[in-house]
This record gives C-alpha cells, structure tokens and sequence, in this order.
C-alpha cells in the first residue's frame, strides 16, 4: 500500500457525492473505501432519499467517526437523478467524484484521478476509471470491463473547447 498524502492541502478538494437509497447492504463497505483513500483531502457529501430501511442509521454513525462526510436526507424520495442533482447544487470545491452507494473503490482511486488531471490539458473538465465488475453470481465475478487487468488505467479525458 502506498503511503498517504503528508499534508491533504496541497493537493485541490475533492468532494465526493454519494446518493444513497435503501443501501443498508452496502453502504458500510463503500463508505469504509471512501474514507479510506490515500487522498485525504476530501468531503464526503451523502444525499439519503427517503431511504426506508436503515441506510440513515449506518450514514449517521459514520458520519460520527468522520468529520469529512456530511449528512442530508430528503423527506420524500427525489429519485435518483434529482437527489444527484441537487447534491452537486451543494459542492464548493474544485473538483467531485461520483460514487454509487454499492460501489467499492480502489484505496488510491481519487489520488490516481486527481494526479491523471494534473498531467493533462488545464481544460480537463471530467476524466474516468475503468472498472472491475464484483457480482453476487460466480460466473460474473472478477470481470473485467474492456478486459483490463487487476491494474486501474484511465480510459479517457474530457476537454472543453
């Protein structure tokens, strides 16, 4: 494992935006992959739609263990598409990433991606990872999409004109 960024100011924020709905199943193991990335310097801004199992509760604890994440949840359901765009409404910082609330993230996933637009065009405006496909049916497990190995590679950046 790579060691972790000594000071997280010197690298931009990064918020990270996370909708959660009915996630109780896998929301302790994305969470636990987000807080744990070698990038340090980040928000963790979680958007709960009217979740009703105990997605709000999980959120709330992990909220307690880190003062990155912040908590919103809405009274009634959004849907998916309105509760991420009224999360991204709520970021400040330079950059963001998006995650799914049943996503597991590599521990060096944000600092690959910031340094990946550091050494690109100062246009960049939105650059991707691939990913491996983890499935609750054997036959699906360990795919890999666009037949990658066990290596994350950045597959493409964005430019703005």
């Amino acid at each position: 494992m790579k060691e972790p960024q000594s000071v997280a100011t010197e690298l931009p924020a990064v918020t990270v935006v996370l909708c959660t709905y009915n996630g109780e199943k896998y929301i302790d193991q994305q969470l636990h992959s987000i807080r744990n990335q070698t990038y340090k310097n980040l928000l963790i801004l979680i958007s709960d739609d009217a979740s009703s199992d105990r997605t709000w509760e999980r959120l709330k604890i992990h909220a307690a263990a880190d003062p990155r994440i912040q908590l919103h949840q809405n009274l009634k359901n959004q849907g998916y598409n309105q509760n991420f765009s009224q999360s991204c409404e709520r970021v400040t910082t330079p950059l963001l990433a998006f995650a799914d609330q049943d996503d597991l993230w590599h521990e060096e996933k944000i600092e690959r991606l910031v340094r990946a637009l550091e050494k690109t065009h100062p246009w960049s405006i939105a650059i991707h990872a691939h990913l491996r496909v983890i499935a609750l049916r054997p036959q699906l497990q360990n795919h890999f999409i666009s037949d990658l190995k066990e290596t994350i590679f950045f597959a493409s950046v964005y430019l703005t004109p």
